[in-house]
C-alpha cells in the first residue's frame, strides 16, 4: 500500500493478508481479494485444520454448506439444542 502526504512525502508500507483478512472482516471461508505474494496462491487459504472443523459441525448441525455464515448457523443451532 502507498501512502501519499500533503508535504509530498510517500511511503510504501506492506500489509500482510492477516491485515487484510481484519481490515476487510473476513469470515474463515472467505479468501482475501490479493495475496501478499506469488507464492502464496500455491498454499491453501486459512488453517485447514478450522475448516475441517467447521465442515464436520456443519454436517453434524444439518447447516448448508452454502450458508452465508456457517459458523454462526451452528453456534445458533446448538445453543438451540443446549436449551431443549
Amino acid at each position: 500500500m502507498i501512502k501519499a502526504f500533503g508535504d509530498g512525502r510517500v511511503f510504501e508500507t506492506e500489509i500482510t493478508g492477516d491485515d487484510e483478512i481484519e481490515a476487510l472482516g473476513l469470515m474463515p471461508w472467505m479468501s482475501p481479494p490479493c495475496y501478499p505474494n506469488m507464492s502464496a496462491l500455491d498454499q491453501p487459504y486459512g488453517d485447514p485444520g478450522a475448516k475441517r472443523e467447521l465442515a464436520q459441525r456443519m454436517r453434524r448441525r444439518g447447516v448448508s454448506r452454502w450458508h452465508p455464515d456457517p459458523a454462526r448457523a451452528c453456534d445458533e443451532a446448538e445453543q438451540r439444542r443446549a436449551a431443549k
